[in-house]
This record gives structure tokens, sequence and C-alpha cells, in this order.
């Protein structure tokens, strides 16, 4: 497994290759991410855990024909690829691009396509679909934070599944690289959807609040969905209703439930293929899940918890702030 050093050793190697005039690249990212916070902070110590930006080396301990060379050169196209993913879906919702952000964006996926292409000669193109596919679904996406639409859990799965795409990139090269047969290549692929759709599912949950104010949440998307046909005797203008309507669908509950058992569906897989240190993370993620699943049920059987949240003066989400359904032009 490749540590946190390793990986800001990798990016670091990458931003050595770019011209002047993009050589303040980290930052740029940092601030497209929102992490102007932790500008003194590597990428390591932004994302805690190794699987965000290293999961092909997770692979490795089960590959006995690789070198470290290859290790290297997956990790460096996933990690590549996860922060381009990243950039563009943030980059969709503040709205603003530059022409800076476009020529580092090339320049990251052409490094990418190059640490690939040298495991595993179709790996260019691989990604080059999975970049199509995160570009589709980051447009459904904010499609559906502006009109607030109401969606199903499995069209949310479905449309986690496009978003996440390029994080499969160096791990599906490696295992090319390993010529392990399809059975093992699709077991890699499932054991890392089920991991970025748990991943994704919970932090939905702990971060609904601030999305919603800020940008729109898929929270309050899927709680519209879960009460799609039910008549409320809210009155829409009432303080607070939106809150209100996610605590009553349930959906918090839901999710939660639905993020720990992809995370013990990943632990297993994992287990199956001889990722042992993988198989430990997901479940460790797993308990942690299940932990936060209990004390949300606790929360949500409570009578009062939807009076004091609508008490909360902190944020006024009214019902009409939905406004409109709106599609990006």
């Amino acid at each position: 497994m490749m540590s946190r050093t390793h990986v800001d050793a990798l990016y670091s190697a990458f931003c050595g290759t770019l011209p002047r005039h993009l050589s303040s690249s980290e930052n740029k990212l940092r601030e497209i991410l929102e992490l102007a916070s932790a500008a003194d902070a590597k990428w390591g110590n932004v994302y805690l855990r190794e699987v965000t930006l290293a999961a092909p080396s997770f692979f490795a301990e089960v590959m006995p024909s690789i070198t470290d060379g290859d290790v290297r050169d997956a990790v460096m196209c996933h990690l590549l690829s996860v922060l381009g993913a990243r950039v563009e879906r943030e980059i969709a919702r503040q709205q603003e691009r530059s022409a800076d952000v476009n020529e580092l964006l090339a320049r990251l996926r052409d490094a990418r396509d190059r640490a690939g292409a040298n495991l595993w000669s179709s790996a260019p193109l691989w990604c080059g679909d999975a970049d199509r596919q995160t570009a589709s679904a980051v447009t459904d996406e904010q499609v559906l934070l502006q009109g607030a639409e109401p969606v199903s859990l499995g069209q949310y799965q479905a449309l986690i599944l496009r978003l996440h795409r390029p994080a499969l990139s160096g791990s599906i090269a490696l295992a090319h690289k390993a010529r392990w047969e399809p059975r093992r290549l699709e077991a890699v692929k499932r054991t890392l959807q089920d991991v970025w759709l748990a991943r994704e599912l919970e932090s939905q949950v702990n971060g609904w609040k601030d999305d919603w104010v800020r940008r729109g949440a898929c929270v309050v998307c899927l709680a519209r969905g879960l009460r799609a046909g039910r008549r409320s005797e809210e009155r829409p203008t009432e303080p607070s209703f939106v809150r209100r309507m996610v605590v009553e669908s349930g959906v918090l509950t839901r999710l939660l439930g639905r993020s720990r058992a992809k995370f013990r569906s990943a632990s297993r897989r994992a287990r199956a293929l001889g990722a042992h240190h993988l198989a430990e993370w997901a479940k460790q993620a797993e308990e942690r899940a299940a932990f936060l699943e209990r004390l949300e049920r606790k929360a949500t059987d409570q009578p009062s918890r939807a009076v004091l949240a609508c008490s909360e003066g902190r944020r006024n989400m009214s019902v009409t702030t939905l406004g409109p359904r709106r599609r990006l032009r």
C-alpha cells in the first residue's frame, strides 16, 4: 500500500513538468476544490484515506509479477484521474472556467494517459471514455441540483458510478499489466465501485446542510423522490420546511444503511481477491457507517427532532427556495 507521502511525491513530480505560467497549479486546484484554507498541507493530508488517491496500490499485494515502477504508474494514473474528475465537478458547480484551468486539465490528462499506457496500451482510450461519461454525469448532476429534482436512490447510484468512473482507471490498467483474467478484472471494478458508492453516500449525509445552502443537495432530491405522491400539511413558506422534509423522509438513515452495505460488499470482494489491506480498510469503514446509521436512526425516532430542527434559526430553508425547474444553458 502506497503511503500519502509517496502520493505527494508523485504529484510534485507531475507539477515539475508544467510550464512556468502553470507553476502555481496546485494552489489553483486547491482554490477550485475549495481547499484554500489548507494551502500549506499536502494532498495526502487533505485526503486522509489512502484509498482515495492510491487505490491501485491496495491490489499490488496480490500481483507478484508487477514492479514498483508499475505501481507508481498505476497510482499516478489514478491520482490524476481522481483530481481531474473532482475539478470538473467543482467547475460545473461554480460555473467558472479559465484558459489556465483548461490547459492544466489537458496536461493532467496527458500525464495520466502516459502513465496508464505504460501498463496497458488501451488505457488512454479507456480514460477518454471515462472522461466523457463523467462530463455527461456532471451536467446531469447540475440539472438535478439546480431544480432540486426528485430522484430515486437507484438513479442516484447510477449517477455516482458515472461521476467516479475515472477512479477505476489506474487499478484496471494495473490489473491488465498483471494479466488478470476478465473475471478478476470485473471483481476489481466492482470492488472499487462499491467503495466509491459507499463513500459518496456517506459524504452526502455528512455535508447536505452546507451543500443545500451553497449550491443544492442531492439529499434533498432523494427526499423529494421518497415523498413523491404524498400530500404535505406543511405550508410551502414555512421556515425550515426542507430540513423537516429530509428528516421525516428517513433518507439520511437509508443512505447510511446503503453505505454500510456497500462497504461490506467491498470488503468481501477485496478479501476474495486477496487484497487484505483493502478488505480491512473497507471493514473498518463499514463499522463506522453502521455506527453513524444507528445514531441517525435513534435521532430520527425522537419525536422532538423535527421540532428542534425547525426552531434552529441558523439557516432558513424554505421550500420556496426550490424554485422552478431549471436547466443549464
